[in-house]
């Protein structure tokens, strides 16, 4: 057999929090009016702590990709800071989009270090007593090494899941209250650090739309690079702004002067505007996502 069975019970005796039948039931027909129709299911040998299945959506034409979505995660109440407990943040179900190429039956670690970290994220909370949100990050280990041979993700964001329809899942259970549902969006080790020194919108506000698709890509760009060698350019535009400062006064030529001074006006155009429109698409990216901040 595969990693995949048909819906099964869990007969360990670890389990300490764990969704009643009903309420599996709830959270398994809210997935099918969301994301679609699933059979399979992946359930562990061993479990510990909660109970943690998750619902494999199949590819569809509309949308050509697998749809992994955890139940069980949202069991346990999570250890939200007190200044934050009027956002009801205390539990969360994950979600994980793979293309539809990906051989999600196998245990190579290349194909199967998604789901492993699925799991590994859904335990997280449980096990440190803490909690997850949006905009958490959370790396392989301590060193940021990669995931896999295959790719050079080493951490994982998360970030708001949307439905088929692109909206905001709104589950709410009668004896659990809100369950939020949280995107795995992995990072490059440059893009956590970029992270890290900023924020979580800072981060996305480097990256291109297309690449902010939910859908696994392990070839997309590298966004911290890409920042990196904005750096190095404004670094390079001073340096030369300090050469031509340096050279205009040793020779004190009228007619480098002039020439050295248009050099120098252009370059600072060059980069006020480029500072001017970067600022201009991060006021716009911060607006809307503090708008769904507070309507969450």
């Amino acid at each position: 057999m595969g990693l995949f069975t048909k819906k099964e019970k869990n007969k360990t005796n670890e389990i300490k929090y764990a969704y009643t039948k009903e309420e599996l039931e709830i959270l398994e027909n809210f997935i099918k009016d969301n994301y679609g129709d699933f059979d399979l299911v992946l359930h562990e040998k061993v479990s510990s702590g909660i109970h943690l299945d998750i619902a494999i959506v199949p590819p569809t034409e509309k949308h050509n990709y697998y749809k992994l979505v955890t139940m069980g995660m949202g069991s346990y109440l999570m250890n939200v800071p007190e200044s934050l407990k009027s956002y009801n943040l205390e539990r969360a179900e994950l979600v994980l989009f793979l293309p539809s190429t990906w051989d999600i039956n196998s245990a190579k670690e290349e194909d199967y270090w998604p789901i492993r970290y699925l799991k590994v994220l859904a335990r997280l909370p449980i096990e440190n007593h803490s909690w997850l949100g949006f905009g958490h990050t959370v790396s392989a280990n301590n060193e940021n090494t990669t995931y896999a041979s295959n790719t050079n993700f080493c951490s994982i964001m998360l970030l708001t899941a949307l439905n088929n329809q692109n909206s905001k899942l709104n589950l709410n259970l009668k004896n659990r209250g809100k369950i939020n549902f949280y995107q795995l969006y992995p990072l490059y080790k440059e893009e956590l650090e970029y992270k890290m020194n900023h924020d979580s919108i800072a981060l996305l506000n480097l990256i291109n739309d297309k690449d902010l698709s939910p859908v696994l890509n392990i070839k997309r760009k590298n966004y911290g690079l890409e920042d990196k060698k904005v750096v190095k350019e404004i670094k390079k535009t001073n340096t030369r702004k300090t050469t031509t400062k340096s050279s205009s006064k040793k020779k004190d030529d009228p007619k480098k002067k002039v020439k050295n001074e248009s050099l120098k006006t252009k370059a600072t155009k060059k980069a006020v505007k480029k500072v001017a429109t970067n600022k201009a698409k991060k006021a716009v990216k911060k607006a809307v996502k503090n708008n769904t901040k507070k309507k969450r």
